[in-house]
């Protein structure tokens, strides 16, 4: 019998924030919720980067930044932009 997730952002302990999980109020139907919305967005990302992939000049203009002297002075965002 397959577990159906129930689990809403507002009732689901992994969707929120915290600083310490809390793995007394996890439930299967939790992590199962969590997976399918992240499994979902796998494939738009390796989609994204198999096109980025084809296309040279962004290749080049991302590589030549993070070859770049400021590659150190940008914000950690700026720098996950460029890693995608």
């Amino acid at each position: 019998m397959a577990i159906a997730p129930q689990s809403t952002p507002e009732v689901n302990p992994l969707l929120q924030d915290f600083d310490f999980l809390p793995f007394d109020a996890v439930k299967a139907d939790h992590v199962i919720t969590v997976i399918r919305m992240f499994s979902g967005q796998l494939p738009d990302k390796v989609k994204f980067m198999l096109r980025l992939g084809q296309i040279k000049p962004f290749y080049n203009a991302f590589k030549a930044i993070q070859e770049s002297p400021e590659w150190p002075t940008l914000s950690d965002a700026q720098k996950r932009i460029v890693e995608l």
